[in-house]
């Protein structure tokens, strides 16, 4: 009944759906899959497996077409140095990074141990990876899990999404799930400078018109306070 609501379909229609009693229209795909706040990615497979076209169009952020996007984020990104800022997708790969992210990334993956393609998780929790550095690595080994298995839940088809939950599940017992507090949890960090809180900013767009746009997110690394703000300049005047 709240799904019929929200759709603005019959209960009867969706009971019909539900049993394979009827092939829903591609209308009726599209409203379901909103209803239930369903990817965009996600839809195109809906439509495609009730027997229409696709509905979003794919590309990623090499295409030609993507140029205004990846102009779009690459202001973004620089917009936010000295600080950590990256672009990600849904599997948390990185796609573009600002000056002090890809310092980050050139000294872990690859050669530092941490196997690419670059992905913030791998970055974070992976045994060569930024976990050593991590004060409170279980609080936050948790919140990343967490996110990480809503994520497999809104998209049950992606076969790759599902095994790099296996992947960092296996990282080691720190990275247990769990209902996230509502609160921002800071991330501490060990600096050869001192300890420094880091929080997390995600920015997303509103209204994607299309997967990749749906998909992306912007994530940056803010010094918690003052005191973080001190020891994470002069870390960077270090390096």
């Amino acid at each position: 009944m709240d799904l019929s609501f929200e759709a603005r379909l019959s209960a009867r229609h969706v009971s019909f759906i539900e049993t394979g009693r009827s092939m829903p229209s591609r209308d009726a795909v599209l409203a379901i899959a909103a209803a239930l706040d369903v990817p965009l990615r996600e839809r195109n497979a809906l439509l495609e497996a009730a027997g229409h076209a696709r509905e979003y169009p794919e590309r990623d952020l090499d295409s030609p077409d993507a140029e205004h996007l990846r102009n779009v984020v690459t202001r973004l990104l620089d917009g936010h140095d000295p600080w950590f800022a990256v672009a990600i997708d849904h599997r948390w790969d990185i796609l573009l990074a600002n000056d002090p992210a890809q310092r980050v990334l050139d000294r872990y993956f690859d050669d530092g141990g941490v196997p690419g393609p670059p992905n913030l998780l791998r970055l974070t929790l992976h045994p060569s990876g930024y976990r050593g550095s991590i004060v409170n690595l279980e609080v936050v080994a948790s919140r990343l899990l967490a996110s990480l298995e809503r994520e497999v839940t809104r998209r049950p088809d992606d076969e790759a999404l599902g095994r790099q939950l296996d992947e960092i599940r296996g990282y080691g017992p720190e990275g247990r799930g769990g209902a996230p507090v509502d609160t921002a949890v800071p991330m501490r960090i060990r600096t050869p400078c001192g300890e420094a809180g880091l929080l997390t900013v995600l920015m997303t767009f509103d209204n994607p018109l299309d997967p990749l746009t749906d998909d992306l997110r912007i994530e940056t690394l803010v010094p918690e306070d003052a005191g973080s703000e001190v020891v994470l300049r002069e870390l960077l005047g270090a390096s």
